[in-house]
């Protein structure tokens, strides 16, 4: 656990180097709504009463995260609208349908008065018996269960199949078995796009725009007087004293996880906390932060795009994870690096 004694708060100067590439995806989005919140206190050019510190071209830097941010958000919703989706969870709710029916139709044909087209009726049951009920399954192992009990029907023959009137009924459920298949495939294409194309473009242009404005409040601070970006140089830099510390405390509890012998980040013994889930423990914030944790993204619910419980069985695709962190210098296009 993090020692709260040794943490570092950088009071006045300039804002501090920090990756937001090593954030989550919408954990970056939420770190960037804290510095709109701060943006509140830098320097305002008012129309004839420019407040102290003021410049056109900390208002450009100001428009450009601020735009770029509200185009992040968007794309964060819109990216939880996949038609596949609502694709593929169709898709199952009538491929479990068509094995209820084919089920219950076979085991009806059972007690046909023709002796013989019982028989066989009792033939195919046996072999949905075999496998037993795969609708309340994951999707994947109920593909995996029909995939095989579409291989035995078969070795009953056409002749049989025809004898009791199932062909079109087999025919239907291998149908709605691929038509499954081809919706889950469309499904994939589009959220790894949705993860790889949309919203990493929309990510980029905002952590750009970010660290335009970062950059910018450094240069006005160097070169001018500091005191009007005071509350939001401090504001920033406590911000990423603890989302450092949050970071930190992740790749710990990740080695703890691995096995790997590490020491704690704190400067105390390396056995850690008893509970390899613990909360940690963060820096508290100054006044100027209100006391408000970074904030849920705006970007549309957190459930996973690819899950339905409708149709009795759901999978969820895994969370994006960040990248390890690595200190980015925050110099954006036109402004030198101070």
């Amino acid at each position: 656990m993090a020692n709260l004694e040794t943490t570092k708060f950088y009071i006045m100067g300039k804002i501090q180097n920090f990756s937001i590439t090593s954030l989550r995806v919408e954990e970056d989005f939420g770190f960037q709504l804290r510095i709109l919140k701060y943006c509140e206190y830098l320097p305002k050019e008012n129309d004839g009463s420019p407040e102290d510190g003021a410049s056109s071209v900390l208002t450009v830097a100001m428009e450009k995260f601020t735009g770029s941010l509200q185009k992040f958000d968007v794309t964060l919703k819109e990216s939880h609208i996949v038609s596949g989706v609502k694709k593929a969870a169709d898709s199952n709710i009538l491929r479990n349908k068509w094995w209820r029916c084919s089920n219950n139709y076979v085991n009806d044909m059972c007690f046909h008065p023709d002796t013989s087209v019982a028989e066989i009726a009792k033939e195919c049951k046996a072999i949905f018996d075999k496998y037993g009920n795969p609708t309340n399954l994951s999707q994947t192992q109920e593909s995996g269960i029909l995939h095989n009990l579409f291989q035995d029907i078969e070795k009953l023959t056409t002749e049989k199949l025809e004898k009791i009137h199932f062909t079109e009924w087999f025919a239907a459920m291998k149908q709605s078995e691929q038509d499954f298949l081809n919706a889950v495939d469309e499904r994939a294409a589009q959220e790894g796009i949705r993860q790889t194309g949309i919203i990493q473009e929309a990510r980029d242009a905002a952590d750009t725009a970010y660290r335009l404005l970062i950059s910018t409040v450094n240069l006005l601070a160097e070169i001018g007087d500091p005191q009007p970006y005071a509350d939001f140089i401090n504001s920033v830099n406590a911000l990423i004293a603890r989302q450092k510390t949050v970071l930190k405390i992740r790749e710990t509890n990740s080695k703890r996880e691995e096995g790997t012998d590490i020491e704690n980040p704190g400067g105390g013994s390396g056995s850690g906390s008893d509970n390899p889930g613990y909360e940690p423990i963060l820096p508290p914030e100054d006044d100027n932060n209100e006391g408000e944790e970074p904030e849920t993204p705006g970007g549309g619910s957190t459930e996973e795009p690819g899950g339905s419980s409708t149709g009795g069985n759901t999978e969820e695709p895994e969370t994006p994870g960040g990248g390890e962190e690595e200190e980015d210098n925050p110099s954006g296009p036109g402004i030198p690096n101070p």
